[in-house]
């Protein structure tokens, strides 16, 4: 497959991270290894994977030859003096070369279905694995963010209180600062609990162990520049698409086994005749007709690969569209982030605001207010970089 253009449009997020495991292997995120690990423990994707070595099992049975037939008859003779006659035969149904060649290509057209079928469950289960680990590095940086909060709004709350005792403030400032440190430790229970919920969900696609990253920043990723190169040239290769695909050609093998069921069938064998006195023995041929059998199987077959040619061009149709959406869904949110990353850019926003109140510059209410904007700002910013991580792993889930 040839090689995208891409251009990197995600930019690292201004505020400064530092990644918490600093032993990740080279090229890999903390995001690909806990992939890793819930595909190895994942216990749909293993009731899948021995679900499809049956499916692989029993179609290549379905390739051997018949059983042989072994027969024997007794049959007693009238009058009793002529005695009784013992037969025994064995005989070997036999297809004919081109009919075992059908039957081999068959089997491997339902493998290949059913690994197709196994793909589509392994992009889900990884994508909503992912899904929730883009969440968790969102809680982690939320709350790393809110404990800062709350360390400064406790640092206000003393200055409050300071100021109370000294006779220099107001109860109602002193108020507003323990309102201020109340509110900061809320929003620290809820982000903790929204992170337990998504450490328990990923816990339960990781096969029930605990899986869980630090990682407060996200790692780079990559959009192409031009949509309808990037999808000509890779985007078809969904499992969903490739699904439907393998369903066409499962129907043309279905087709051309039924069509050569309409080839006449052969046996052949020994047979052993006794009675009293005399005793045949020989070779037997014999040959099967198909004249009811197989009626109608062609032309179902015919049915059901214009019916999946139906599907597929229904999913083509579906997943192009939905591609195209998720591409300028991704790229305006970034812009968004960008937008919100810009405005909050102001280094040590916190720290001159507290300066200003200690100089009597603006009160406890301006404070509040004016950190509440950068608050505000911030925590726009972070979602909407979250929900840019979303939607290009929604993008990119084909090739998980």
């Amino acid at each position: 497959m040839r090689k995208v253009q891409l251009t990197i449009l995600a930019v690292t997020f201004p505020m400064s991270y530092a990644l918490s495991d600093g032993n990740h292997s080279a090229g890999l995120t903390s995001i690909d290894m806990a992939l890793s690990q819930i595909e190895s423990n994942n216990t749909t994707l293993m009731s899948y994977r021995k679900d499809m070595n049956v499916s692989q099992l029993e179609n290549k049975a379905d390739t051997y030859p018949e059983d042989p037939e072994i027969g024997f008859n007794l049959l007693w003779g009238s009058p009793s003096e002529i005695g009784s006659r013992k037969d025994i035969s064995v005989s070997q149904p036999i297809d004919i070369p081109t009919v075992t060649g059908k039957k081999r290509e068959l089997a491997r057209r339902k493998d290949e279905t059913n690994e197709s079928e196994y793909r589509i469950e392994r992009m889900n289960v990884l994508l909503e694995a992912k899904l929730y680990l883009i969440e968790l590095i969102y809680t982690n940086a939320m709350l790393k963010e809110l404990y800062k909060r709350k360390e400064h709004a406790a640092t206000i709350k003393e200055l409050m209180n300071k100021r109370l005792e000294k006779g220099d403030g107001n109860i109602l400032d002193y108020n507003n600062s323990c309102l201020n440190v109340t509110n900061i430790e809320g929003d620290i229970r809820k982000m903790e609990s929204e992170k337990e919920m998504i450490v328990g969900n990923l816990a339960r696609l990781n096969g029930g162990k605990d899986i869980e990253i630090a990682d407060t920043e996200y790692p780079e990723v990559l959009l192409p520049t031009d949509f309808e190169k990037w999808y000509a040239e890779s985007g078809q290769d969904n499992p969903l698409l490739n699904y439907e695909k393998s369903r066409i050609r499962l129907g043309h093998s279905q087709l051309d086994m039924a069509k050569s069921l309409n080839l006449p069938k052969f046996s052949v064998g020994y047979m052993s005749e006794k009675t009293v006195g005399e005793r045949f023995q020989g070779v037997t041929i014999g040959v099967t007709v198909p004249l009811w059998g197989n009626k109608n199987r062609t032309r179902i077959a015919k049915a059901n690969i214009e019916a999946a040619e139906a599907r597929k061009e229904d999913v083509e149709s579906g997943l192009r569209s939905r591609q195209k959406t998720l591409f300028r869904q991704a790229k305006g949110l970034l812009s968004t982030a960008l937008t919100y990353e810009s405005a909050i850019h102001t280094p040590d926003n916190e720290r001159i605001l507290k300066k200003a109140l200690d100089y009597g510059e603006i009160t406890i209410i301006e404070y509040m207010t004016q950190a509440a904007y950068y608050y505000d700002s911030y925590d726009k910013a972070m979602a909407a970089r979250r929900d840019y991580m979303k939607t290009v792993a929604e993008l990119n889930a084909y090739q998980l």
